[in-house]
C-alpha cells in the first residue's frame, strides 16, 4: 500500500478549505477506504496548533486538534533518530526546522510528501512531492 505524509501547509489548506484542500480530501477519503497510508509528524501537529492558536485562540485549537486525532492518519512522534534526521535535513537544506521533520518522516515510512508549501521546492528534485497548489517558477 503506498504511504503519503501531510505537511501542515496540506493539512491548514484542508481545515480552511483553501486552494488544494480537494486533492487532500481525495488522499483522507481513499485512507478512510483503506487504499492508502496516511502520516503526520507530531512536530508538524504541533505547528497547526499554535497557527491556529495564535489566529483564532485556544478553544479553537483544541477543537481542530481533536477533529485532526479522527483523521485516518498515524500522528509520528518524534523518536531520538528522527529528530537527528531532522536536524541533518535543516543543516543540508534551506528549509524551515518544522519542515525538515516532515522530510524525515516521509524517509522513515518510504511516504510521499503532500505540501503546497513553497520551501519545499528547494529539495523538488531530491524528495517525491504532490503538490496541492502549483507555483510558476
Amino acid at each position: 500500500m503506498r504511504s503519503y505524509l501531510f505537511d501542515s501547509f496540506a493539512l491548514l489548506c484542508w481545515l480552511q478549505e483553501e486552494e488544494g484542500f480537494k486533492l487532500v480530501d481525495r488522499f483522507i477519503l481513499d485512507a478512510q477506504a483503506g487504499k492508502v497510508n496516511l502520516y503526520l509528524s507530531i512536530i508538524n501537529l504541533g505547528e497547526i496548533y499554535y497557527r491556529i492558536a495564535k489566529v483564532a485562540g485556544l478553544k479553537t485549537a483544541r477543537n481542530v486538534l481533536e477533529k485532526i486525532r479522527f483523521l485516518p492518519l498515524r500522528i509520528i512522534s518524534a523518536s531520538d533518530n528522527l529528530v537527528m534526521k531532522a536536524a541533518e535535513l535543516k543543516a543540508r537544506y534551506p528549509i524551515a526546522y518544522a519542515d525538515a521533520f516532515a522530510l524525515a518522516t516521509a524517509l522513515e515510512h518510504q511516504a510521499v510528501i503532500i505540501t503546497g508549501d513553497p520551501e519545499f521546492r528547494v529539495i523538488k528534485e531530491k524528495f517525491e512531492i504532490i503538490w496541492i497548489r502549483s507555483y510558476n517558477e
